[in-house]
């Protein structure tokens, strides 16, 4: 492993799956918002919820997606790791 050619796809990997494995009803827009890019199975399930890309309102009315959804569904997120010791009070 070539530390000076790694990215950080394996973090966004972990990102994407943690929610897609423990949220049953989850905000798609959102967390592709945070992690920077949709694939097929998430276009997929947008879809289903109704979502079109290519209507009219999507491509030329449609902003960025509101910072406070983005953070309500980033508070979701649990590793299960302790990190109260690295908050700075």
């Amino acid at each position: 492993m070539n530390p000076e050619k790694q990215t950080f796809h394996s973090t966004r990997h972990t990102f994407v799956n943690w929610f897609k494995q423990n949220l049953r009803q989850l905000d798609y827009a959102a967390r592709n918002a945070l992690s920077g890019h949709l694939d097929k199975d998430d276009v997929a399930a947008m879809e289903l919820q109704g979502y079109d890309r290519n209507a009219e309102s999507e491509k030329t009315y449609s902003k960025d997606l509101n910072v406070t959804r983005q953070m309500d569904t980033l508070k979701l997120l649990d590793y299960g790791i302790d990190l109260s010791p690295l908050m700075v009070v």
